[in-house]
């Protein structure tokens, strides 16, 4: 003889191998896109108020004035794609940095349509002055986690992105 199955309740939970969403939490509340997400969403809120306060800059002023920092020029659409956001974005933050000081803007002499954008010593100065905010902040966010944890965090979130940009490539 054969045991039947029990039916299930109509209002019973489906079998799930993943944590069941608490009431209010989408589904996708498991996910590491949705995890990833909200953290890059809590980190910019945390941020956008503490970079116009303290130093009159956008949160997209700063990351292009990072990149600024690394690199001897740049145009709008290499500094848009090594931060993966739009040109339109780039444009603004190059824009307002430049009217600040923080950038200086020259035709690009290899292409006539484009311009490049430079850090300044201000902008040097204004990066040396936030640097040590910034180390603040991320030791403050990392506190929480052992140095295995974080060393974890980090190679996971490395091999991640990694695995996105491959995928961004075009393929053949």
């Amino acid at each position: 003889m054969r045991a039947s199955k029990k039916p299930k309740a109509p209002d019973a939970p489906a079998e799930s191998n993943g944590p069941v969403p608490v009431i209010g939490q989408p589904q996708t509340s498991g996910f590491i896109t949705y995890k990833v997400g909200l953290l890059g969403k809590l980190l910019d809120r945390r941020s956008m108020p503490w970079f116009a306060a303290r130093f009159d800059l956008t949160l997209a002023e700063w990351r292009i004035l990072t990149f600024l920092h690394a690199q001897p020029s740049a145009t709008a659409k290499s500094l848009a794609d090594q931060c993966h956001v739009d040109k339109a974005e780039v444009s603004r933050a190059c824009a307002a940095l430049t009217r600040r000081g923080y950038a200086s803007r020259r035709p690009d002499p290899h292409d006539g349509r484009s311009t490049l954008f430079r850090i300044t010593r201000k902008g040097r100065a204004l990066h040396t002055r936030v640097m040590p905010f910034r180390q603040a902040f991320q030791d403050e966010l990392v506190a929480c986690l052992t140095k295995t944890e974080l060393a974890a965090a980090n190679s996971a979130l490395d091999k991640l992105l990694a695995h996105m940009l491959r995928a961004r490539e075009p393929q053949d």
